[in-house]
């Protein structure tokens, strides 16, 4: 499909490391609606599958909310990692419940309206390793992370303008 076909224009804004040092923040603006978003990222299984550091994930109910399973790439070998995924009113936020290499794993999805009928989506993560491994590694890569993360958002959120059109 080319790129006047599509009814997407994404912008991804700057991807930046917070005060703690911990958290990645990273946002897109795209002309898809916030419904379109929200459906593009209401399986958390195929959204963690979108990160390149998740090798594997599933995904089971738990409530209201999904727990995840994600096999997680390290530096030496793979790793398990336990996460509890929940509905906010604005998106999604994802906590920690089991891993042997991370102290802290927290995501958020916000989905935002814009005035043109679009959606702002942004996506933190913080990430604690326990593991005598830099600090600046740990962030580079989750930077990395987001930005591949958003980019592939994006791409899934690709529809044809007629689509766009009917819907508005």
């Amino acid at each position: 499909m080319s790129a006047a076909s599509l009814a997407l224009s994404a912008l991804l804004g700057a991807v930046q490391v917070q005060p703690d040092g911990d958290t990645i923040r990273g946002s897109l603006t795209v002309t898809a609606s916030p419904a379109q978003v929200r459906a593009a990222l209401a399986d958390g299984a195929a959204l963690a599958a979108t990160s390149p550091e998740v090798r594997g994930a599933t995904a089971r109910p738990a409530g209201a909310c999904e727990a995840l399973h994600l096999e997680v790439s390290g530096l030496f070998s793979p790793f398990d990692v336990h996460t509890l995924r929940c509905p906010t009113a604005t998106g999604w936020t994802e906590t920690l419940v089991e891993s042997s290499m991370f102290s802290a794993w927290e995501t958020s999805w916000t989905v935002t309206p814009t005035a043109d009928g679009g959606a702002r989506v942004d996506y933190a993560v913080r990430t604690v390793l326990d593991l005598p491994v830099p600090a600046s590694l740990v962030r580079d890569r989750t930077a990395r992370s987001v930005r591949i993360c958003l980019d592939r958002v994006a791409a899934r959120l690709a529809v044809p303008a007629d689509a766009v059109a009917m819907a508005r």
